[in-house]
């Protein structure tokens, strides 16, 4: 089982009652990626002990790469996993010694020097302080050499930072109607490789907001013809009021359409109608 499944498989089962066959299952697979790694440690430290500095940093990054796989084992609720293995009798694998994985990872700042290029550009892309220009550095760098904690330490946070700071601007471009960059951005976001997943109330809601893009056309059919001439405030009204949740935008709807009707009849209950419908939900243009 991948370890990404196993982790998610293990939360799940940490929330939710699951029965003792499936327990026994997570827990012995838990136990052979422990034993993997206490395997492979026990061979680096031969290795270092017999001065192959290198051939240790080879057997660290083979498939599956240790340090990225220590990373995914010590999730946030390892312990509560651990406890709930010994109260149901089960083993979830051997330990080791800290100190093992400290003298590795200190092999790693030592071999990756300044004379290795990819780390003179991930040095220079840090003192720069752009974070994109760090971030894809950082990428390559892990392409190279996937088990390097540092810098595994150093994605993970730009990972977090850069995330949070597009899912604000997803906010921003949906409240201001510009849906062709919000469009652009959402597919940036979800093609990139961040660790973490986007997550939260902004994140669901730049979802539902591009669902509702997608329910009135999107950004080719719905709003993009009817509003080039409203100016940016017109479209900042517009994408507004299509941000609203349903229930305001029917009573506003029916109310348009009541008012119309007493004044007009039916001809100007149609042309309210019509109006407040584009308003609020925008026309789909059918493909030919």
């Amino acid at each position: 089982m991948n370890v990404d499944r196993l982790i998610h498989r293990i939360e799940k089962a940490l929330r939710d009652d699951v029965s003792s066959e499936a327990l026994t299952e997570l827990a012995s697979e838990y136990a052979r990626y422990r034993s993997l790694v206490k395997g492979r440690l026990d061979k680096c430290m031969v290795l270092l002990g017999s001065q192959q500095d290198f051939t240790a940093l080879e057997v660290a990054e083979q498939p599956p790469a240790l340090f990225p796989l220590l990373e995914k084992l010590s999730f946030a609720k390892e312990d509560d996993w651990q406890e709930l293995c010994l109260t149901h009798g089960l083993d979830f694998g051997p330990d080791w010694e800290q100190d093992q994985v400290d003298r590795l990872e200190k092999l790693y700042g030592t071999k990756m020097s300044e004379d290795s290029p990819v780390f003179r550009e991930y040095r220079d892309a840090a003192r720069s302080r752009d974070d994109e220009r760090t971030f894809r550095t950082l990428r390559k760098l892990l392409k190279e050499h996937p088990g390097h904690p540092a810098a595994q330490r150093h994605y993970l946070q730009l990972s977090r930072k850069m995330l949070s700071a597009k899912i604000d601007q997803l906010e921003a471009l949906a409240g201001e109607g510009r849906e062709d960059e919000f469009l652009a951005l959402m597919k940036e976001v979800e093609t990139t490789d961040w660790i973490v997943a986007p997550m939260g109330a902004k994140w669901e809601k730049a979802l539902a907001y591009r669902k509702s893009l997608s329910w009135t056309g999107g950004f080719s059919g719905g709003l993009s013809a009817p509003t080039r001439g409203m100016g940016q405030v017109g479209r900042n009204a517009v994408g507004y009021l299509r941000s609203l949740a349903l229930l305001p935008k029917l009573l506003v709807l029916a109310a348009a359409a009541g008012t119309a009707w007493l004044k007009g009849g039916y001809p100007a209950a149609s042309l309210a109608t019509l109006a407040v419908y584009w308003a609020f939900f925008g026309f789909k243009r059918n493909a030919r």
